[in-house]
């Protein structure tokens, strides 16, 4: 959660639509095109203070980014919160410098491209893509993703209930989504 970097799912999606021949079937998961106003405007808001020399200690940013990442159960769960907040210094890398600054640009060029772009790359890409959603997401919003998927030639789309952005309340059910997908490839 130190990222709340959808990136992963760009990487995935290009890599598909661009190297099918290497490329069998993928998985986007709380990530493919687009993104939400906000994700656009949290991420250009952390570029302008790192930009500006402005240094934000890595705790605020974690915290901080505990709603966008997380459904609101977990965020309203204090034991939760507790235990996340506790385990983050020693789960997260202390990730700062260039390659952050770097993704944090790639992720806001990426979520801001054109409808008219990305259902271009959509409709462009010819092995089987499951894009998986999360109920609570406001990274990359459930709808978005579907409007993904049913733009895809050979997509399918799956909507996790209970999850944020992170999609860490509901691991079984990723699992089950994507062993059914890749049995059927």
């Amino acid at each position: 959660m130190t990222s709340t970097s959808p990136l992963g799912g760009f990487i995935t999606f290009e890599l598909a639509r661009t190297r099918p021949d290497l490329v069998r079937g993928a998985v986007c998961i709380a990530g493919l095109v687009g993104g939400s106003s906000y994700a656009r405007l949290w991420i250009r808001a952390w570029l302008d203070a790192v930009e500006a020399g402005i240094e934000v200690p890595r705790t605020l940013e974690y915290i901080g980014g505990l709603p966008s990442n997380m459904a609101p159960a977990t965020v309203q769960d204090d034991a939760a919160v507790e235990l996340l907040v506790g385990l983050a210094p020693d789960a997260l890398p202390d990730w700062h410098g260039h390659g952050r600054v770097g993704q944090y640009h790639a992720d806001h060029d990426w979520m801001s491209r054109s409808k008219e772009w990305q259902a271009q790359a959509l409709g462009e890409t010819e092995v089987p893509v499951l894009v998986i959603a999360h109920e609570f997401d406001v990274v990359i919003p459930p709808a978005l993703l579907r409007w993904g998927a049913e733009h895809l030639p050979a997509g399918q789309y799956v909507e996790i209930a209970g999850c944020g952005h992170a999609g860490v309340e509901n691991i079984p059910a990723h699992r089950e989504a994507m062993s059914k997908f890749f049995a059927g490839l």
